[in-house]
């Protein structure tokens, strides 16, 4: 009888299994369907089934409620409130449940001028770029597909996805991939950025400027091809459609031979033609219908939070501050026909979209409010109708926390989240030397910088109270634990050290004669940095990795050769080697490079390493992470490794998760600590802002 009851329970869990086997393929079915076939309709009824079979699998049916939710709004239909609003009901013990009351509130109806302001979802994933460009008639939003590396086009009324190009390899480091595209005036044309597939900064990889038909078409090169470094993107068209405007970064041997600024380029004959010289505009720049205004923003100083927009005069070069002061203004784009601007403001405490007029080189009026909290966007463009085009990005990032095998590194279970204050919004955590405590960074207001939090045993937390604007790395323990170092305090050319016990921080120390912190190393008691740097004439170039004195600013080389950059050094705890990310000389694939400290031979331990590993607490070995694919064949997430610095087969740990950073090993060599979350895009459209 038992053997009955038993063979019973088997069958039904075999059963079950094959149950929620089916709601996956379904899933998956579906997914095809939206995403590729652009079949919204189809795909509709798949999520249905998926969502009626909610017994079988909660996180198939709570996925599936979400993406039935954002086709409905593809579509403009009012069933996507209620698709959400059964998601937040009956599902809110899962992920998809906070991205859907997201959506209810964006939905939520706001009057402005005795109209309703309406928002649509567009298009959502990790592949949507957002530095892509809407057509003036609003059809179709023009970008560079992330997964691919190629230029594609979404129409915004079916939500089909059409590639336009095929070479593209991917949008990695030495990847061939579109860059920029801009579609012209009247829709007919885009102008883009192509580079070529060769090793990280390679001498030999080349970037050309394209034109193509709308369609994909007729794709050709506008004049020579040119070497990297010497462009960097294509800002917009000229209204006669002639013409192209562009960002250009031409390096010299000499800092007076170099040229960094506005060019026009003539698409007839290729002829550049320089306008003047200037630092990066932020994005988008916005070029008058006339042809004559730039408009465009930056910060006020280096790194500022605080952005300020200013109009140049093409005819002129004569360049002005039009909107200024504490609120921090950025993303300008021209309203149609209206005499007027809209842009990105915090000027009411929260980022939302303002606009303001515009005449003769200054503003008229005073800006005013037509579309509050937006949340964290890039504006996208304006149609001809008053549409409203624009981007959000979700970035979510968490600490966690594994049992590890002393030898084998291998994860002795699943990871868990660790730190269950400020979710999603924790990065980068590093082990101290000795002991249970470990530092990490926490953003805890918004459109702020991130603080330096000490995590003591017992779970008593210490935030310092300076902001780290840009972190660039996982802070740095110092003297055993003593201090920790942070750099890109306040600015890209300083460090800060705090005390690791009260987290208070000491005046900044800037860093002279040395490049920018992503090519610094430091060495265990933080007084000597290791430098990467890459000097390029017209008849060489040179690869040099030095060691500075941080104090007195002397300097002693270490290796020098004729390959490319180097970056990202990492010192081992016992001072005798250094990790980098980069090439050899000669090569293409970039990788995880190791050096000894005092010079010798640069080697390749694994060519498919990602940027930033991590040495053990002993120094004989290396973890980071590397790209796989996702065992559902959904994109693609970081499965961490470990190699010995002597040089051996990568072994894996066993851990596999979206967005994982390289682990740090505590001092038993028995856990690890590593941030990990989620980050992807959406297109929105806004719709009935009094803009006229």
């Amino acid at each position: 009888m038992k053997a009955q009851n038993l063979i019973l329970v088997l069958a039904a869990a075999a059963v079950l299994a094959g149950q929620a086997a089916d709601v996956g393929a379904t899933l998956q079915r579906a997914i095809r369907k939206e995403r590729v076939e652009g079949d919204l309709k189809g795909a509709i009824e798949l999520y249905k089934k998926v969502a009626a079979a909610a017994g079988k699998n909660r996180a198939a049916a709570a996925k599936a409620l979400l993406a039935l939710g954002e086709c409905y709004e593809k579509q403009g239909s009012a069933e996507a409130r209620a698709a959400y609003e059964r998601l937040v009901r009956e599902f809110g013990d899962q992920p998809a449940a906070r991205q859907a009351q997201t959506r209810l509130t964006a939905m939520a109806p706001k009057t402005h001028d005795a109209r309703s302001i309406t928002a649509q979802l567009v298009a959502r994933g990790p592949e949507v770029d957002l530095e892509g460009r809407v057509t003036a008639d609003g059809a179709k939003y023009v970008f560079v597909d992330q997964d691919s590396g190629n230029v594609a086009v979404h129409d915004l009324k079916t939500g089909a996805v059409r590639r336009l190009t095929n070479e593209g390899t991917g949008t990695g480091m030495g990847d061939a991939h579109g860059h920029t595209p801009i579609p012209s005036p009247d829709g007919g044309q885009i102008a883009y950025a192509w580079y070529t597939a060769s090793a990280m900064s390679s001498s030999a990889r080349q970037m050309e400027i394209r034109v193509m038909n709308a369609d994909g078409s007729g794709a050709h090169r506008i004049g020579p091809a040119l070497k990297v470094g010497s462009f960097d993107s294509i800002l917009d068209w000229f209204p006669d459609a002639k013409r192209i405007l562009v960002y250009v970064a031409a390096g010299g041997p000499t800092r007076e031979e170099t040229w960094v600024g506005l060019a026009s380029i003539d698409l007839t004959t290729g002829e550049e033609h320089r306008i003047r010289r200037m630092y990066h505009p932020g994005n988008p720049v916005a070029l008058s219908p006339d042809g004559r205004w730039l408009l465009f923003s930056r910060p006020l100083a280096g790194h500022d939070a605080n952005w300020d927009i200013f109009a140049l005069d093409l005819e002129t070069g004569k360049e002005s501050a039009i909107l200024k002061g504490a609120p921090s203004d950025r993303g300008p784009a021209w309203v149609p026909g209206a005499g007027k601007f809209i842009f990105r403001s915090d000027r009411s405490g929260k980022d939302g979209i303002w606009m303001t007029g515009f005449k003769d080189g200054r503003t008229t009026g005073e800006p005013s409010l037509v579309k509050p909290d937006v949340g964290d966007f890039t504006l996208a463009g304006v149609s001809h109708d008053g549409v409203v085009y624009y981007g959000i990005s979700y970035n979510s990032s968490d600490v966690y926390t594994a049992a590890v095998d002393p030898q084998t590194l291998r994860a002795q279970g699943a990871p868990k989240r660790f730190v269950e204050s400020y979710i999603g919004h924790n990065t980068s955590p590093a082990w101290a030397p000795l002991g249970d405590s470990f530092a990490y960074y926490s953003r805890r207001e918004p459109n702020r910088g991130h603080q330096l939090v000490l995590h003591h045993p017992g779970g008593v937390e210490t935030a310092a109270k300076e902001l780290i604007i840009h972190p660039q790395n996982a802070p740095h323990w110092c003297n055993g634990g003593e201090r920790l170092l942070v750099w890109c305090t306040p600015n890209c050319y300083t460090r800060q050290l705090f005390d690791a016990g009260s987290g208070e921080a000491e005046v900044p120390t800037r860093i002279d004669g040395l490049t920018p912190p992503y090519q610094l190393g430091y060495t265990p008691d933080c007084n000597s940095a290791f430098a990467s740097s890459h000097v390029r004439t017209a008849q060489s170039q040179q690869r040099r990795i030095f060691r500075v004195d941080v104090e007195t600013g002397k300097q002693t080389d270490v290796f020098t050769d004729r390959g490319e950059w180097a970056v990202a050094p990492r010192v081992s705890p016992d001072g005798h080697h250094l990790a980098l990310h980069g090439v050899l000389e000669g090569e293409r694939r970039a990788g995880l490079l190791v050096l000894p400290t005092a010079g010798g031979q640069l080697r390749m331990l694994d060519p498919r390493a990602d940027f930033g590993a991590v040495w053990t607490p002993d120094s004989r070995r290396l973890m980071y992470t590397r790209e796989v694919k996702r065992t559902d064949g959904e994109g693609t997430e970081k499965e961490m490794c470990w190699i010995s610095v002597e040089g051996s087969a990568p072994q894996t740990m066993g851990i596999r998760m979206a967005h994982a950073s390289a682990p740090s090993l505590n001092a038993d060599g028995k856990r690890i600590l590593f941030s990990a979350g989620e980050s992807y895009n959406e297109l929105w459209v806004l719709r009935n802002l009094p803009l006229k």
